[in-house]
């Protein structure tokens, strides 16, 4: 789910093989305004949720990975049958 939502926002990623290692603003190249677009995606998916918890921890080098968000969406957002568990690619690379 993460994967298309990515993909929706920066189309040039559509060739890159997205795993929880990339990073949203290095590997991606998500700009403040994709970063935006991007969220309110994901809140439209599966729900509220505060970003600004996870953002106090991306800050750091490398701290904004899908796999990190993943991590992150997991503990906010109470699983439910209908809310979709975000979804990510772990093997393979960015580079």
């Amino acid at each position: 789910m993460l994967t298309e939502i990515i993909v929706v926002v920066r189309p040039e990623t559509a060739m890159l093989q997205v795993t929880d290692q990339s990073s949203l603003t290095v590997d991606l190249a998500m700009d403040s305004l994709q970063l935006a677009e991007f969220f309110e995606r994901v809140r439209e998916s599966i729900g509220e949720f505060d970003v600004g918890i996870w953002m106090a921890g991306a800050i750091r080098p490398r701290g904004d990975t899908v796999g990190g968000l993943v991590q992150h969406l997991l503990t906010v957002i109470p699983e439910a049958p209908d809310v979709p568990l975000p979804a990510v690619a772990v093997s393979g690379s960015m580079r």
